[in-house]
């Protein structure tokens, strides 16, 4: 026992256990594993692939148990790499003691958590190619006319006995007859349901942000997309609305071909 306690790792240990890293040691243990049986099995025989699997997924378990981790660098590289909502099944959220700003500047947030950066070419604001292609691969998943109930959760609103009304191209969504969310299309539902994601995984702060913070930052990545879900280019379109007393200027963000509008901000 004395042998044992010498090579156990207190700090990934007992109740240390890092548990993200332990279940991707114990899947890295197991591919290996199998492959070395697989190829000894075809290049021996069927006993000998067995034996060697058997003692390499063996040895790689007791290591796991003695030490947390099989692979150097495991608590590091988990911690770096995992993304947040992984890391949160576990219990394990590294940035949950970061502070909140007081006050939460969209682009600034946006432009701290490596979603935008600065454009190469023009003075203004891109998005980063990492989030664009994650935000893009989170898209191909979400269907064309979303339920809102899987983002309004991403947001922190409770998503239960909600009316969702869909009326021209626009969506919104009313609690008791108050409404707690619209979209200007199906589409901006859809580029924020893809984004709400991503997005949180790079805000630090995001668990501890009220909705309506978590909501804006959403919303205001769909000003950087330079290119819609469809293919087609990106617009800004300037138009006068009439309401019962008064008239004002909106800027809306359009897709050229398929005339959706992804925002609509009044002019102040």
């Amino acid at each position: 026992m004395t042998v044992v306690r010498s090579l156990r790792n207190t700090e990934y240990t007992g109740e240390n256990r890092c548990v993200p890293c332990t279940v991707v040691n114990a899947l890295i243990a197991l591919g290996v594993s199998t492959l070395i049986g697989t190829t000894l099995a075809w290049a021996w025989t069927a006993a000998v692939g067995v034996f060697a699997s058997a003692l390499v997924l063996g040895l790689s378990s007791c290591v796991i148990w003695l030490r947390g981790y099989l692979v150097p660098g495991t608590p590091t590289l988990t911690k770096r790499y995992l993304p947040r909502r992984v890391l949160s099944w576990f219990g394990k959220d590294p940035l949950e003691d970061v502070a909140v700003p007081d006050e939460i500047d969209t682009e600034q947030t946006l432009l701290e958590s490596g979603v935008l950066e600065p454009c190469a070419e023009i003075d203004d604001l891109c998005l980063t190619a990492a989030f664009d292609r994650e935000w893009r691969t989170e898209l191909e998943a979400v269907e064309e006319e979303p339920d809102p109930a899987a983002l309004l959760d991403q947001l922190g609103i409770e998503s239960d006995d909600v009316e969702v009304e869909r009326y021209d191209d626009a969506v919104a969504v009313k609690r008791d007859g108050r409404r707690i969310g619209q979209w200007p299309s199906a589409t901006a539902l859809r580029l924020d349901t893809a984004a709400s994601g991503p997005i949180a995984d790079r805000v630090p702060y995001w668990r501890k942000l009220q909705p309506t913070s978590r909501s804006e930052l959403v919303a205001g990545v769909r000003i950087f997309l330079e290119e819609c879900p469809d293919g087609g280019p990106v617009e800004f379109a300037t138009e006068t609305r009439e309401s019962c007393c008064s008239s004002y200027e909106v800027v809306s963000v359009v897709c050229t071909e398929s005339g959706d509008r992804l925002l609509e901000q009044p002019v102040r």
